[in-house]
């Protein structure tokens, strides 16, 4: 009978020191998992296996910081009463509006929606307001809610597509002007599909419309504020661990790291390439300084600030690995249609 009591004994403080001091059995137990929801917005939100960068990240975020999330999606004008009546913990991505505060506790800004005009080659691009384009064929995708941005866009004619590469193949045969698309597409437009874009597109560096984005969650959801802090902790730290590079898939992000107001080149990696880095990918614009002239950005690699390329070592100036062409959800474009 001693026996067995000292090797129940012994069992039982090996369980619980397993377990980290838990009670036995207590690993079982699932953490809570947020019910976040979201209504259809690529390349920032969309179904699995669609370009979803904002679901992508905001979940990895949530993750590191020891949090489980599950994404639904609903149909485009029932995301805010569902969050409104409750049906829902919160969404991985919103913009900031005065009556939703009431309701939802929003984190910092994590990325910008901002809309730019994409032309066909030595077009006119340089236009500040969708007013401007009176007369003008804009395509546009016709299951986004682009807001009061297209509602009060008064004279311009907007083309409906399916998609944002539906609509570049309605530009590139004519039947369009211009197409509307958010920077993140643009900007691979123009670094992944350098020399079609060079060759064939005109795009204005000027965005059209810009709303941050925003993970919010419902007020009365319990520790929200934790959440929300926790979640914001993580941003900076996946910039500099090159995360958030890969969830965008873009090698360079142009942000304010040290907090002076200006933009530095942050390196997703150790793999620079071999030429400078022309544009970066702007995650955030508002209350960014951008130097007078043509100075050049600074230069950020894992935690060194390099005022030029001249001085950044030769151990970076490495080709980096080419982006998959058919990574499942990724950002990929056509050219092929016959022109």
């Amino acid at each position: 009978m001693r026996s067995l009591v000292r090797r129940s004994l012994i069992l039982a403080v090996a369980a619980w020191l397993t377990t980290g001091g838990a009670p036995v059995g207590a690993e079982d137990v699932k953490r809570p998992k947020l019910r976040l929801a979201s209504d259809i917005w690529p390349p920032f939100t969309g179904s699995t296996g669609e370009p979803r960068v904002a679901i992508e990240l905001v979940r990895r975020a949530l993750q590191r910081a020891g949090l489980d999330s599950e994404v639904n999606m609903v149909d485009v004008g029932r995301l805010t009463p569902a969050l409104k009546d409750g049906r829902f913990d919160g969404t991985p991505a919103i913009w900031k509006s005065a009556a939703r505060e009431k309701y939802l506790l929003y984190s910092a800004p994590y990325l910008e929606n901002r809309l730019i005009l994409v032309g066909r080659k030595s077009s006119k691009v340089a236009y500040t307001d969708l007013s401007q384009l009176k007369g003008k064929r804009v395509a546009i995708v016709s299951a986004f809610a682009y807001g009061d941005a297209i509602a009060k866009a008064k004279g311009v004619r907007f083309v409906k597509g399916e998609s944002d590469q539906d609509n570049l193949r309605k530009l590139l045969l004519g039947q369009a002007d211009y197409i509307l698309v958010d920077a993140l597409i643009a900007h691979r437009l123009v670094t992944l599909y350098r020399a079609q874009a060079d060759r064939l597109l005109q795009v204005g560096s000027q965005p059209m419309v810009t709303r941050t984005l925003h993970f919010a969650v419902r007020r009365d959801v319990k520790n929200a504020e934790s959440i929300v802090a926790k979640f914001d902790s993580q941003i900076h730290k996946m910039i500099v661990d090159g995360s958030i590079h890969k969830i965008l898939e873009v090698n360079w992000i142009a942000t304010d790291m040290d907090g002076d107001g200006r933009s530095e080149l942050v390196l997703g990696g150790k793999r620079a390439g071999a030429k400078p880095p022309v544009v970066g990918y702007e995650l955030l614009t508002e209350k960014q300084a951008r130097p007078p002239g043509p100075k050049r950005s600074r230069i950020w690699i894992e935690g060194q600030t390099y005022e030029n390329w001249d001085d950044v070592p030769p151990r970076y100036k490495v080709e980096p690995e080419p982006i998959a062409p058919q990574r499942k959800g990724g950002i990929r474009f056509r050219f092929d249609i016959g022109l």
